[in-house]
This record gives structure tokens, C-alpha cells and sequence, in this order.
């Protein structure tokens, strides 16, 4: 028996569970699991199997960074996990553990990680013909386990004598075994016979089509692996979160599964996410490949901007939160400027972004004057009800339309439905009042309006309600509440829909509003951000948008 393995693997769980080791309520959970089962008979730990593996890591060579060159040498958190996915055997000595879930933060080590088991899986495993995939939902995703791979290998002697190296493949010619990247969007997932599947950023996978193709393919395999490594995300409807919660049920013991190895790196409930003294629960390699000073700068950027805190609890503390993101700072926005006089903006160019509702909803119609009368981006407002509706439609949103209506803030139009031919005038009346420049809309349940705007010699332009076009000026928006240059007049309605506002967000970081995501409604904000858009394309003079609108997309 190998006693260093006993202090890599079984002693950091001691040491876990003692409180020497600073650790989440999941890390301890999987410690004390570990312990416990030392103490059954119908399954063993391995601890030579577990000190190959280890040391299997030892042979790597890093290719990026300030590690470059160097030989991997597992931290003892790290060692744990692999210690114990190759350690533990069943009575037949075959693996225990056929699915891996991993969940820690960013600039961990993660995918490193992954290459680490994708490659000794490839090669020492004693599997003939093994078939070892980095799958992701794009293929361009999955490459990235995969050039690890391929670069690590090209770098670690006794591997780069094993290996051939292709653009998009590693093979082992002795066993006849492959390593390939595999994506969701890959041209065929036919005939597949996985030995191991390497899950990246599984928070991101929409379904478990893909999963699954992996998964049933196994079936003829003698220990095949599932291996999942990812953060935390924000679609809890998602198979990430799913399994997220069926591995916390194994930790905390409502559910054994002795196929599912499973460890979480993050906060403690009652943990708050600034304080630095916590840090440590939800980043273990802290210190190693992620520095105190990156986190103090994600955090101090999430307490300003409140749209950044749940990205930064996401990636850097590996809390789960929903899709929809908190998004305007409240405070700043009561902090813009709000007087606005009217005759300073007769005749001022202006741009209109039109966010028609159906026929019972409300409508709003945002003009937005780009600097010169006022030193900020200055708003002004109009929003439109059917004037049958106003009761029904102020019980159910529980805000006082009628007295807006009667303060001036809000336009009724005649019936029980919207009377767009009332919109259309009042649009008329704007551009006879100031100098209408163009107007961005929505051409979604906007096609008599748009006609008649367009006959009337008004400049459209289409605004779908997609990442691509409403990205720039949602983030435009929230820049100028930050900084104070957006003179809204304390609008009452459009202000209740900045408090409603919610965002989300793409892998690109692009974002846009959502309305199914928001309790409430924020028809004025969208509004807000199409005219901004429009303005944006304005004052770049030779911006493309000048010549051939914004994308068009769904």
C-alpha cells in the first residue's frame, strides 16, 4: 500500500474535515464521503492506482504563462479528485466511478485538468481502440480540452513518443485509440463506442441530446467515463443545474449513487461574496493560478455596476443565479439629471424608439436628443394605453395609471384597443415640433404604423430584438446612468420600468433586456435603448450602420 497516496488523497480529507483546510459545506461533503466509505467492504480503495494516476500528472509539461515548461505538479485539492476518480474500485476491480462532476470557478485549472484525464485515459488506461472525446455545445468549445491536449502531449516526452498529432485528432497507433474534439454542431454523431467523455462548460449545455449520444454509446466499454468539469451558470432549467442537484443530494446523503463522483467549490449560504476572507471556500487555487488582486478588481467592478455581479458570482465564487440580471443601479439613475425645459428642445434633432405593444398593452414612443441643448443625452416620453383599459390594466400591473393619466404622463387613445392611427399622429406632432431624425422599431405588430410613417416621409429603421443589435445600446445606457449624462426628467413610468429592468447575457458578454425575464413591465427602457441605438449610429459619422442599418437579427 502506498502511504503517499494515504497523504495526497485520504489525509487532505482529514484535514478538510478537521478545519485545517479552508472549504465549502460541498468540499467537506465529499471528504467526509470519502472517509466513510473506507470503511465498507463492497468497494476498496486502490491507493497504487490512485498514485499512478497522480503521478501520471507529474509527467505533464504546462505550454502557457509563467508555468510554461514546467512539470504539473497537482495541488492537493486536485490530487484528491484524481486520486479518487482512478482510486476507488468496485469488487471486481474494475473503476467505481463512471460520472464525474466538478464544479469550481474560472482561472482554477479546470481545463487543465480535464486534459490531464483526457490524456492518461488516451493512453494508459489499458483500453484497445479507446475513442476519447472533448465535447462541448460548439465544436470550437470542444477544441479547447482538445488543443491542451495536442500541445501538452507535444511537450511531454513520453507521450510525444506515443502520440501522433493531427490538426484535430490525437491517436495512439499501438491501441488504435483516438482523441477527438466533438461538438453538439458537428457533422455526425453516428457510431460512436466512447471509452471517455471530457464535458466542458456543461452550464452552458442547452439539452442532454448530445450527453446522451456520449452516454449510450459507452455501452460496450468495461470502465467508460463521464467527465464533467464546469462553473456555475445561470439557466437552472438547464442539465447542468440538474445534475448540479442530484450530486448535492449525494453529498448531503438523500441519494446513493456509487457510479457519481462529485465535488462543488463554492460559498457558504451565509457567505457574503465581497469579503476576501471567504474567497478561498470557492477558489482552492488561490494563490497558485488565480491571485487575490484579479478578484479584488472583478469585485470592486460588481459593486458598481450591478449588472457585473451576478457574471462575477458565477465565474469567480461558482454561485448559481438565475438567467435575468438586476441591471440599472438605482441609486445613479436617481442621480441623473431631471429638469428639462421644453423650449430648449423645440426644434432640437431627435431620434424615436417605437416599442409597439399588442392591441391591449402599453405603448411607448422614447425621443432621445443627443447633446447640445442639455450637455447629457436628454429624454422625453410617451407612453400610450387603450382608454377602456385602464382599470383592468392598473389592477393587474399595480401602478396608478389612471393618475399618471391625469398628471400628464401617460396618453389614453380612444376604445378598448390600441388606436395606432393615434400613435401615428402623435408621432406626426413630434416631428412638426422638433426635427425628427429617424426612428428605430421593432417590426414585430409594427406594420401599419410603419407604412404610414414611411409614406409620410419619416426615416425607419428596423431594431429585432436580438444581441446583436440592442447589445451596443443597452450597454451604452447603463454606461450614462453610471456616469450621470442621461437627463431623463424623473419620468415616473419610465423610471418604475428602470427599477424593472432585467438583462441577459450571452458567452460573449453581449446583453439585451428581456421582458420574460422581467416581473414587470419595461417597454419604455426598450424603447429607450432603440433610440440610443439610432443615436449611436448618428453621431458615428462614417459608421456602418449609415449605410446599411443594424443587423437584422432574430
Amino acid at each position: 500500500m502506498s502511504v503517499a497516496v494515504l497523504d495526497v488523497v485520504t489525509l487532505y480529507a482529514e484535514q478538510v474535515c478537521s478545519g485545517d483546510v479552508v472549504a465549502c459545506r460541498y468540499q467537506r461533503l465529499a471528504c467526509e464521503r470519502h472517509l466513510r466509505d473506507l470503511e465498507r467492504s463492497d468497494i476498496w480503495f486502490d491507493t497504487q492506482a490512485a498514485d499512478k494516476a497522480i503521478r501520471f500528472s507529474g509527467f505533464l509539461k504546462h505550454y502557457k504563462g509563467m508555468w510554461a515548461g514546467r512539470h504539473f505538479e497537482p495541488e492537493a485539492w486536485q490530487a484528491f479528485i484524481k486520486g479518487s476518480v482512478f482510486g476507488w474500485k468496485r469488487a471486481d476491480g474494475r473503476r467505481r466511478f463512471r460520472y464525474v462532476y466538478i464544479e469550481v470557478p474560472r482561472k482554477n485549472g479546470k481545463t487543465y485538468q480535464a486534459a490531464d484525464v483526457a490524456l492518461q485515459c488516451l493512453t494508459v488506461d489499458h483500453e484497445q481502440g479507446a475513442e476519447v472525446y472533448c465535447t462541448a455545445t460548439k465544436k470550437d468549445q470542444a477544441k479547447l480540452v482538445f488543443t491542451d491536449c495536442r500541445e501538452i502531449a507535444k511537450r511531454t516526452k513520453v507521450l510525444a513518443r506515443r502520440i501522433k498529432r493531427f490538426h484535430s485528432s490525437l491517436t495512439v497507433p499501438k491501441t488504435s485509440s483516438v482523441l477527438l474534439p466533438l461538438g453538439k454542431d458537428s457533422n455526425t454523431h453516428d457510431g460512436f463506442n466512447p471509452h471517455v467523455g471530457i464535458v466542458d462548460e456543461f452550464h452552458a449545455w442547452k439539452d442532454w441530446s448530445l450527453f446522451n449520444v456520449v452516454k449510450d454509446g459507452m455501452g460496450s466499454r468495461v470502465q467508460p467515463l463521464m467527465y464533467i468539469i464546469t462553473t456555475a451558470g445561470d439557466n437552472i432549467d438547464g442539465p447542468c443545474y440538474e445534475t448540479h442537484e442530484y450530486v448535492v443530494e449525494i453529498l448531503e446523503g438523500t441519494r446513493v449513487d456509487d457510479e457519481y463522483f462529485g465535488i462543488i467549490f463554492t460559498l457558504d449560504q451565509d457567505d457574503d461574496w465581497r469579503d476576501p476572507e471567504v474567497w478561498r471556500k470557492a477558489n482552492p487555487n488561490l494563490g497558485v493560478s488565480k491571485f487575490d488582486d484579479y478578484l479584488v478588481s472583478e469585485v470592486t467592478r460588481a459593486k458598481e455596476n450591478p449588472r457585473w455581479a451576478n457574471t462575477v458570482k458565477n465565474k469567480q465564487f461558482n454561485i448559481w443565479t438565475t438567467e435575468a440580471q438586476v441591471w440599472l443601479d438605482w441609486e445613479r439613475w436617481n442621480r441623473c439629471p431631471q429638469d428639462i425645459d421644453l423650449n430648449r428642445l423645440r426644434g432640437q434633432p431627435c431620434h424615436i424608439g417605437l416599442d409597439l405593444s399588442t392591441i391591449l398593452d402599453l405603448t411607448a414612443a422614447i425621443q432621445v436628443f443627443p447633446p447640445g441643448p442639455y450637455p447629457e443625452h436628454t429624454v422625453l416620453c410617451n407612453f400610450y394605453l387603450p382608454e377602456e383599459n385602464l382599470a383592468d390594466r392598473e389592477k393587474k400591473d399595480r401602478v396608478p395609471y389612471r393618475q399618471w393619466v391625469k398628471d400628464g404622463w401617460l396618453n389614453v387613445t380612444p376604445g378598448e384597443i390600441i388606436d395606432y392611427e393615434f400613435i401615428y399622429a402623435d408621432i406626426k406632432r413630434i416631428a412638426d415640433t422638433f426635427t425628427l431624425l429617424d426612428v428605430g422599431y421593432d417590426p414585430w405588430n409594427a406594420t401599419q404604423v410603419a407604412t404610414q410613417l414611411d409614406a409620410a416621409g419619416v426615416k425607419l429603421f428596423q431594431m429585432r430584438q436580438g444581441f446583436q443589435t440592442l447589445s451596443g445600446p443597452s450597454k451604452f445606457l447603463e454606461a450614462l446612468v453610471m456616469r450621470g449624462e442621461l437627463r431623463h426628467g424623473a419620468h415616473p413610468i419610465l423610471s418604475w420600468m428602470a427599477r424593472n429592468a432585467v438583462v441577459i447575457q450571452d458567452t460573449n458578454d453581449n446583453i439585451r433586456p428581456d421582458k420574460k425575464a422581467a416581473k414587470k413591465r419595461i417597454d419604455g427602457i426598450v424603447g429607450l435603448i432603440m433610440a440610443l441605438g439610432r443615436t449611436m449610429a448618428g453621431d458615428n459619422k462614417d459608421s456602418i450602420y449609415n449605410s446599411r442599418g443594424f443587423i437584422q437579427d432574430d
